[in-house]
Formats: C-alpha cells, sequence, structure tokens
C-alpha cells in the first residue's frame, strides 16, 4: 500500500462565542524519511489549535513524535514550521493553544514521524485529532 491520509470533520461546539472544530485525521503506510508523507486540512488564514493529540495505533514504529507546519514539505524548525511534539511516545499531545497563520495560504499540513526500526513503512497507523478556533483565541 502506499501512504494515506483521510480526514474526517469531526464535532463542531460553540464555547466562549467561538467555533471549536474537530478534525480526526488517520495516517496509513507513513515513511517518515519522505516528507510528502503529510496531511493536508484546509484553514482559515489564521486560526487557533486547542487541542492537538494523536496516538500510534499499529505498525513497526516505536514512537511518533507530530508536527505541523504552514508550507508543503516544510522543514522542521524552518520558517513554515507552526510546532512539534515535544517528547515522542506511542499517545502524544500538545497541551497548550498554538495561534496559527498561514500567510494567506488556507491549508496547515501535518506529518506524524513515526521511529520506525524495522525501515518498513507497512502497516503504520496514525490517529490525530485537532481541534480549531477560526481567529487567533486566547
Amino acid at each position: 500500500m502506499a501512504y494515506s491520509a483521510t480526514i474526517t470533520e469531526g464535532q463542531k461546539t460553540v464555547a466562549d462565542g467561538s467555533v471549536h472544530q474537530t478534525y480526526q485525521i488517520d495516517e496509513r503506510e507513513i515513511d517518515p524519511a519522505n516528507t510528502a508523507h503529510q496531511w493536508a486540512l484546509p484553514v482559515p488564514d489564521r486560526c487557533t489549535s486547542t487541542l492537538f493529540v494523536s496516538d500510534l495505533l499499529a505498525g513497526a514504529a516505536a514512537t511518533i513524535q507530530n508536527e505541523i507546519g504552514v508550507v508543503s514539505e516544510w522543514t522542521s524548525e524552518g520558517v513554515g514550521h507552526v510546532d512539534k511534539i515535544d517528547a515522542a511516545g506511542v499517545n502524544v499531545r500538545v497541551p497548550q493553544r498554538k495561534f496559527i497563520d498561514t500567510r494567506g495560504g488556507g491549508v496547515l499540513y501535518g506529518r506524524s514521524n513515526p521511529d520506525i526500526n524495522t525501515g518498513s513503512a507497512a502497516g503504520v497507523h496514525v490517529r490525530t485529532f485537532i481541534t480549531l478556533i477560526s481567529g487567533h483565541v486566547s
């Protein structure tokens, strides 16, 4: 199989006058050496991430270390970089809000960066949940 990313629009809630939209992203057959193995989510140019959590569900990977960016195939810590999970794990989470500015691109990208000890992406499955609010909201 080849890399795939399926994005499902989830729960939409209103809190404090803001709409919180949750997305579920399932990635399969992820090769961390291939920067094109990323998901792409259309978002408002300026938004706030309030939840970013991922789980390694299957495969030969020992851990994942997710990151998000606003430029396709961005370089970690480069100009298109938004955030990266501090410590790799099987279940990872960014606990704080992140302000995102796509600089007119309107797309948020993400990748899971599995640590594949066997060198094979076969069977790797990562599920990510991300909740976004339109605008920069503290």
